[in-house]
């Protein structure tokens, strides 16, 4: 009986069934698919029906390859078939990648893997369907099968070394076929991208403090990039590099001198595509974490730049340098209160950052110091109040309080707490 089953004919393996448990993508649109161990090319011609721009199938042995491109030509698709081995796949990418019930027939599965993973796109989808043993830890089982011998791995050894640069995600079990030694699962795969992982705020409100917890990161601190090691006689330094040396110069203060440089978009640019040369000379780091006070301006450039080959983190929503004009200057005022949150830092040194949860009644919490103080405002929808310095006694805080409102696309400064 032949493997395959087609709607005109019969076969052993149940394809139109395995469709299902495969959870084959039903949009193809203009994707670019290889089947390996194509055998008769179902799944090649089913991925030409649901409109794969290109397919290619490929198999070690002649006679399914003759069979398949004789039913292709028979139905007018347009599909390339070729005789060879797995590890000589070319012409990539390649947007979907199958490899099902064929595993076990590879002399060298991890330099298959390795290929596969040359020849998906970034964004691609590996389609794995394996038969799986029950064996702990990373070994194999010998099965001795009515027509060869073959080799089964454990879950372990698949997931962890096999395809150890892919992120795999088990889908379940597959159709169930006679003669089947071992149970057969079915893995999507996608490749592995190192973590991009983007931390802003003002200066003490513990930038470092929390990418220290990144033990085994990459740390770009962009606060130290600003101010590069020069040449002793005539350093080149381009107009964007010179013009925040200026506001360094003036301001003494990074986070000052950033909030005047920062208007600059040609500034925020020259510094953006700096971080992204840095990030990119460590661009096979697992985990790279940013942070600085610029971080949220340059972080949207830099997560397009890098989205197609890291998992993006942005930890900075709220900060100045995100959304929010950052700036030190102080005032007194009314903020009115709309359900968001507030957060802020202390400009004075002495104070922690406080964080403002409103509720709607009016009455608010404020953490100072890892301590949650339950304020009441005078009126439901506007505060402008006072914390005794008694209340904070046991925090030892002192200085002034600052805060910021985001409320839709209101960016409201104030009030000044005076402690």
């Amino acid at each position: 009986m032949p493997y395959q089953s087609f709607e005109d004919r019969p076969g052993g393996s149940k394809s139109l069934e395995k469709l299902a448990h495969l959870k084959f993508p039903r949009d193809l649109k203009g994707k670019r698919v290889l089947d390996l161990g194509c055998n008769e090319g179902f799944f090649c011609f089913e991925a030409k029906r649901r409109g794969a721009s290109y397919v290619l199938g490929i198999d070690a042995n002649r006679k399914p390859i003759e069979l398949a491109r004789a039913r292709a030509a028979s139905e007018g698709l347009d599909i390339d078939f070729s005789v060879c081995d797995f590890t000589e796949a070319s012409n990539g990418p390649f947007d979907l990648i199958l490899l099902l019930s064929a595993l076990h027939y590879a002399d060298d599965p991890k330099a298959v893997f390795d290929r596969v993973h040359e020849l998906l796109a970034p964004n691609g989808l590996f389609i794995l369907e394996c038969g799986v043993s029950d064996l702990t830890g990373r070994k194999v089982r010998r099965v001795l099968r009515a027509i060869d011998e073959r080799y089964f791995p454990s879950l372990e050894l698949l997931r962890d070394h096999w395809l150890e640069d892919f992120c795999v995600r088990r889908q379940g079990r597959s159709v169930d076929q006679s003669g089947d030694p071992m149970p057969r699962f079915v893995f999507h795969c996608t490749k592995r991208k190192p973590s991009l992982v983007f931390i802003a705020g003002p200066g003490g409100t513990g930038k470092t403090s929390i990418a220290a917890h990144f033990r085994d990161a990459l740390l770009i601190e962009t606060d130290g990039l600003v101010v590069a090691a020069r040449h002793k006689s005539r350093p080149l330094i381009v107009k964007q590099q010179a013009a925040m040396d200026e506001c360094m110069l003036k301001h003494k203060h990074i986070g000052k001198a950033w909030d005047e440089a920062r208007n600059d978009p040609e500034i925020v640019k020259y510094f953006a595509d700096m971080i992204g040369r840095a990030i990119r000379l460590n661009r096979k780091h697992d985990l790279v974490v940013v942070e600085g006070y610029m971080v949220g301006d340059v972080a949207p450039a830099l997560a397009a730049a890098f989205r197609d080959s890291h998992v993006v983190w942005n930890l900075a929503p709220g900060f100045p340098g995100a959304d929010l004009p950052a700036s030190h200057d102080e005032q007194r005022g009314k903020v009115r209160l709309d359900g968001k949150s507030i957060v802020g830092w202390a400009p004075t040194a002495g104070c922690a950052i406080p964080q403002v949860e409103i509720l709607k009644n009016g009455e608010f919490f404020m953490l100072v110091r890892d301590e949650w103080f339950h304020m009441k405002a005078e009126k439901p929808n506007e505060a402008h109040f006072r914390i005794e310095l008694a209340d904070l006694a046991s925090q030892r805080a002192s200085g002034k309080l600052s805060f910021r409102v985001r409320g839709g696309n209101r960016k409201l400064k104030g009030p000044l707490i005076e402690l």
